[in-house]
């Protein structure tokens, strides 16, 4: 593994997607042919099957960055590697957690979001600042899980880590009738030219009910992007 800020995937872990997705495929493709006459369970086992593909791009793409900063705790800090390997099983559990669920509160999904924030506030130092201004009666509402780490995980890759100074990333949420939307902004430009641009946003674009669901702009400044839910 390659140390430094920038994220680096080693070339096997492309291959190694490649046979899961491939191996997985071929399962969903057998159990359809099995259970052809029954409509409804078709359609019922490919929205599973494309959730856990979906799922399967979107959990892992900060492990590599995590093992780095443990690689260097382990030569300088013991300590902190100590507590950098508790966040990183914690973080381990959650994502087991939520692996067979199609959505969980978005309190749930906060608790995610700030072992994942720990883990980079280890790598990135002060250079990571982060702001929450979610109201506490909407913590019961549901979201797919990873959703809103995806949008976190995009603003440090994107737009806080590539800045010398770094910067802060904010997350907000509001409740529209039966729509929940959540933001996350950061000083970044958009999508840099970093590994992996676009490809988790892309991917949280296919699990929304709409693809306008999800926008990119720029607020005062800055780089925001949205999704929509609708509330059950």
């Amino acid at each position: 593994l390659a140390t430094g800020g920038a994220q680096t995937v080693p070339s096997w872990s492309g291959l190694v997607d490649w046979l899961f997705l491939t191996v997985l495929l071929g399962v969903i493709l057998h159990l359809l042919e099995k259970h052809r006459g029954e409509a409804e369970r078709q359609r019922a086992l490919a929205a599973e099957a494309q959730d856990a593909v979906l799922r399967a791009k979107l959990a892992p793409h900060f492990i590599f960055n995590c093992l780095n900063t443990l690689k260097a705790q382990l030569e300088t800090d013991p300590a902190a590697a100590a507590a950098t390997t508790d966040r990183l099983a914690s973080l381990f559990r959650q994502v087991v957690a939520v692996s067979g669920l199609r959505s969980h509160p978005l309190r749930a999904e906060l608790e995610f979001v700030e072992t994942y924030l720990g883990l980079e506030k280890a790598r990135l130092g002060e250079r990571l600042q982060v702001v929450i201004e979610i109201p506490e009666a909407l913590e019961g509402c549901e979201l797919p899980p990873l959703a809103l780490q995806v949008l976190v995980e995009n603003a440090v890759q994107h737009g806080v880590a590539p800045l010398e100074a770094g910067g802060q990333v904010r997350i907000g949420a509001r409740r529209e009738g039966d729509l929940l939307t959540v933001w996350v902004e950061d000083p970044g430009q958009g999508l840099s030219g970093l590994p992996g641009t676009g490809t988790a946003l892309a991917t949280l674009r296919q699990r929304l009910a709409r693809p306008e669901d999800l926008v990119l702009e720029r607020v005062a400044g800055h780089h925001r992007v949205t999704f929509r839910w609708r509330l059950a």
